[in-house]
């Protein structure tokens, strides 16, 4: 009895541990400008808009509907918005989400209570779901609506199992409003509480109500509001190598399952599914009921052809780890109370015994994966696990560069239209027009009256065209006046006086000439990752024993003027006693056929492993018409990194420098 009594107080401690902790971590990251137009600030965005009587209207998003109901499906917005009455802020975004995340912990342990008689074990689900690495990395990536799913999938099933039909049914409710592809967890259930609990009347109608809502969200509701009802289901295109329908997909399922499989084994796959069930000890697979639970969501995401998405990464992974844990459940007690033979001559320990082996199992997988897998390096920001190996407190210091942008965000006025560079975006959505800045040929220049930019922040995805021609170009046509300029920060106002912009252009024109970053430049092999030692936070990286040989960065192919020159590559690398060669450098033109320069750098070169070390080219450039490239080549004999190429050309005027972006 105390045991319990324990134990139910316990679940609630876990709870507010992790959605204190995770709100700490996600508004922080906000603060640090480390979160994105999309999806943090077009969500903000929607919520502040649907709170203001402008419902789920945003004009962030590229796609310029009238309505976010034309994208996805989402009246749960409706339940949200209230919320910012309470705090009118994009941190309630983040907050609701960590707190959603959480809660699913509780209906989780009142399922394995319940189904495995052991308050413990109930407890070492919980705990172990509140440490799952895929579930950290989802929570500290942007706002996203998969995030409400997550405990409302658990909440409904546990009442379906509880025979509870009506709360089921106000619960599964809520998950169909939280986006069309959500009709699939009502299939799911019905098939569930048709086979497995025989209650067929209401296996039948989750079933139906599933198929119906899928019906109206995706054939009508979403191409209504998208104002074209002729306009197919367009993130059906991510299945298009299965068919061009629902029906011509589920026809290559059924009719071409080896097709299918062939290309399921893809090592990413293999791995992305190796990451769901490792944490949980491969429970899942011990059950036929979890089987059949967790093939459905499964095969949503290992199927697409969009890679977060079958990678499992991102935001993806709070769909489907509620049902993993779910069917985790099941295994377990079969495991515990089965006829299986699995536990061979065990198979007489008591039954406290098994629970607390299994107990002390999950939680170790659980932890175990979290310490060693609980972090994502390829993304910019901060997507480590608090229990991760890489977690590190300084990665969350306010910078005076950080510092800056917040000085620099209270000189825009709270109600005109902006157009921001990505990572600022959603700091300026309390606004009935922000739009994310994307060039001048993207943007609505002729309506927006500021444009506030980072030009040392690489964070500007979905850009088009030239990110430095475009900003040259807006200083040198003086439609916009700098307002205010410092350390890389920069706000244009329509209009405003132009005295700054020759001063603010040599200075821009400097470092967009001078600093070409790593992650930035062509490859052939390796990734970008977080990099705390670098000088934006990220690089290029090879690993020795994952990638093959081949070019880390290569160009970017423009036309310098002729003269002299030295460039300036900041290298480091994790051997600095091997004799080996582990890079070689060079500048070269047409595509290689001129070398102008070149040197292999071998591991002794590096006076401190994982340590950042300049390494210098002089050449003289003979040709201004040649597409010049700095080149990096990796050897694979030991790990390496670059983190910028550094061009010095001290005698250029800035005019002639400007014209190597014309």
């Amino acid at each position: 009895m105390r045991t319990k009594f324990f134990s139910s107080y316990l679940i609630y401690i876990l709870i507010a541990i992790y959605g204190v902790t995770f709100s700490l971590i996600t508004t922080r990251n906000l603060d640090l400008f480390n979160l994105h137009a999309k999806d943090m600030g077009q969500f903000d965005n929607i919520v502040w808009n649907t709170s203001q009587g402008r419902l789920f209207m945003s004009t962030i998003t590229e796609f310029c509907w009238a309505s976010w109901l034309g994208r996805h499906f989402s009246p749960i917005f409706l339940f949200i918005a209230p919320f910012y009455y309470i705090w009118n802020s994009a941190k309630m975004l983040l907050v609701i989400k960590s707190f959603s995340i959480a809660l699913a912990a509780l209906p989780l342990y009142w399922l394995a209570r319940d189904k495995l008689k052991s308050t413990f074990l109930a407890l070492s689900f919980s705990a172990a779901f509140l440490m799952a690495p895929k579930l950290h990395n989802a929570n500290i990536f942007d706002f996203n609506v998969e995030a409400l799913e997550t405990p409302l999938i658990i909440f409904a099933f546990y009442y379906l199992t509880k025979r509870k039909f009506a709360i089921y049914g106000v619960f599964l409710t809520l998950l169909l409003f939280c986006k069309e592809d959500a009709f699939l967890y009502s299939l799911i259930f019905g098939v569930y509480a048709f086979l497995f609990q025989k209650e067929r009347k209401t296996g039948l109608l989750s079933i139906g109500a599933g198929l119906l809502w899928g019906f109206l969200t995706i054939k009508m509701f979403i191409p209504y509001f998208r104002g074209d009802i002729e306009l197919s289901y367009r993130f059906l295109e991510r299945y298009s190598w299965l068919g061009n329908s629902f029906a011509g997909i589920i026809k290559t399922l059924l009719f071409h399952p080896f097709y299918v499989v062939e290309n399921l084994l893809d090592p990413l796959r293999i791995r992305s599914l190796g990451a769901l069930l490792l944490p949980l000890a491969f429970l899942p697979l011990f059950s036929l009921g979890g089987f059949i639970l967790i093939i459905p969501v499964t095969l949503e995401m290992l199927l697409s052809s969009f890679r977060p998405q079958f990678a499992i990464v991102a935001h993806y992974p709070q769909v489907v780890i509620p049902f993993y844990f779910i069917a985790s459940v099941f295994g377990a007690y079969n495991l515990i109370y089965g006829k299986s033979r699995i536990w061979g001559k065990l198979r007489k320990v008591r039954i406290s015994r098994k629970a607390i082996s299994l107990s002390l199992v999950l939680l170790l997988a659980g932890y175990t994966n979290c310490y060693f897998f609980g972090y994502a390096p390829r993304a910019k920001g901060t997507p480590y696990s608090p229990l991760s190996r890489g977690f590190k407190l300084r990665r969350y210091r306010m910078t005076p560069h950080i510092k800056t942008g917040h000085k620099f965000l209270k000189l825009i006025s709270p109600d005109a239209l902006t157009s921001a560079q990505c990572c600022m975006v959603p700091h300026l959505t309390h606004r009935r027009h922000i739009y994310l800045y994307r060039g001048n040929r993207a943007t609505p220049l002729e309506t927006v009256e500021y444009i506030f930019l980072d030009i040392y922040n690489e964070c500007r995805p979905f850009f088009c065209g030239s990110y430095e021609e475009d900003v040259l170009n807006l200083l040198q046509e003086k439609k916009y006046g700098v307002l205010a300029y410092e350390d890389g920060w920069l706000i244009l106002k329509k209009g405003h006086s132009s005295e700054l912009n020759e001063k603010v252009f040599s200075k821009i024109i400097d470092h967009f000439f001078g600093v070409l970053e790593g992650e930035s430049l062509y490859r052939t092999v390796g990734t970008n990752m977080e990099d705390l030692e670098a000088f934006n936070k990220m690089a290029r990286f090879a690993d020795s024993s994952k990638h093959e040989t081949g070019h880390l960065i290569f160009g970017p192919y423009r036309n310098y003027p002729q003269g002299e020159y030295r460039v300036d590559y900041r290298l480091k690398t994790n051997d600095n006693k091997t004799l080996e060669v582990v890079a070689h450098i060079d500048v070269c033109a047409n595509r290689g056929e001129t070398v102008f320069a070149e040197r292999d750098i071998r591991g002794i070169d590096f006076l401190k492993k994982r340590e950042y070390q300049i390494f210098s080219l002089n050449f003289y450039n003979t040709d201004s018409n040649n597409g010049l490239e700095f080149r990096a080549f990796f050897t694979g004999k030991a790990d390496l990194w670059v983190d910028r190429i550094i061009v010095n050309a001290p005698w250029l005027t800035a005019e002639e420098k400007y014209s190597v972006f014309n």
